[in-house]
């Protein structure tokens, strides 16, 4: 990722994740230097799928956002897009 931006055109390792009720998969991972979706001589083959516990992951994942906004009265913030 770019430090100054954040956003892939420096390079990163990405993976297509998804979920349901019960886990979390991270699947197809690759080297992307773009916006554009990954093709087969980018991938990483014969790796994953990861299957992870969705609440183990959910927890994880959590521990690791930064603090949700909140309007003077403690309330959460309606302009937050994480809206929780």
């Amino acid at each position: 990722m770019c430090p100054e931006g954040g956003d892939a055109g420096c390079g990163a390792v990405t993976a297509l994740a998804t979920a349901d009720e019960t886990t979390g998969v991270w699947r197809d991972p690759g080297f992307q230097a773009d916006h554009d979706p990954l093709d087969g001589h980018e991938l990483f083959r014969g790796i994953g799928p990861f299957v992870f516990d969705r609440a183990a992951y959910t927890a994880t994942i959590e521990r690791f956002r930064p603090p949700r906004s909140t309007n003077d009265d403690g309330r959460a913030d309606p302009q937050d897009p994480r809206g929780r």
